[in-house]
């Protein structure tokens, strides 16, 4: 990870701006030859990447479930068709042996 500290504007010797921002358009933190506190940001911006990374990836999760979940419905209605067509299938082999049953007692007769 590279990181560009540049002297801020105003006072060169004492101040900095980390990543190259621009302290007319976005906030910046200064650090003021203090490594603690230059660590302390770097710790805080790793923290900061990994947490947008985390939920990233949780965002990335959530979309592969539902693509799994509507996939999975999708074949719970192909497998629902098919058992309606099965049940409309034997009962109608069933209604053709009761007519058949009818017409060989008719024809007994």
């Amino acid at each position: 990870m590279l990181v560009s500290i540049e002297p801020k504007q105003a006072n060169p010797s004492s101040q900095y701006y980390i990543d190259g921002l621009d302290p007319d358009q976005q906030p910046y933190i200064p650090i003021e030859g203090n490594q603690e506190s230059y660590e302390v940001y770097m710790q805080y911006k790793s923290y900061v990447e990994q947490r947008f990374k985390i939920l990233y990836e949780m965002g990335q999760l959530e979309q592969k479930r539902i693509e799994l979940e509507s996939e999975l419905h999708g074949e719970e209605l192909k497998s629902t068709k098919s058992t309606t067509f099965f049940h409309h299938y034997s009962s109608i082999l069933q209604e053709n042996r009761e007519l058949e049953e009818e017409l060989k007692k008719l024809r007994s007769l």
